[in-house]
């Protein structure tokens, strides 16, 4: 079971070419249960309503479709993802970023990511 970063959601539905091969081989796998953080349609959405992530907007309109036909999973955000994420050290400054490595580390699923 692993997570995606939002990133890395995003560029799963296109096959970016920013995608690591790493991730591309997770990703091909059948037999590996791929989640989505509700965190992540939760960024998507406010930086696509700002103005900062415009090409997402059909991603938004799309939400469920698209998990439906990746065969991706939602991932929930619990009290215990929300209290994990407060604690984490500082270097995690990005709020959406705090959150999906709480959810990672809580659901002890990896994350995969373009950051280190």
């Amino acid at each position: 079971m692993y997570l995606l970063d939002t990133h890395t959601f995003v560029w799963s539905l296109s096959d970016d070419k920013r995608l690591s091969e790493i991730a591309k081989e997770i990703l091909s796998q059948r037999n590996n249960v791929i989640f989505v953080s509700s965190i992540s349609f939760y960024e998507l959405a406010f930086k696509n309503n700002l103005g900062k992530w415009p090409e997402v907007d059909i991603i938004v309109k799309n939400a469920s479709q698209l998990m439906n036909k990746m065969q991706y999973r939602p991932l929930n955000l619990s009290i215990e993802h929300s209290l994990a994420a407060a604690v984490l050290p500082l270097n995690h400054r990005d709020p959406f970023d705090r959150f999906l490595v709480a959810q990672s580390k809580i659901e002890n699923y990896p994350l995969i990511s373009k950051d280190k």
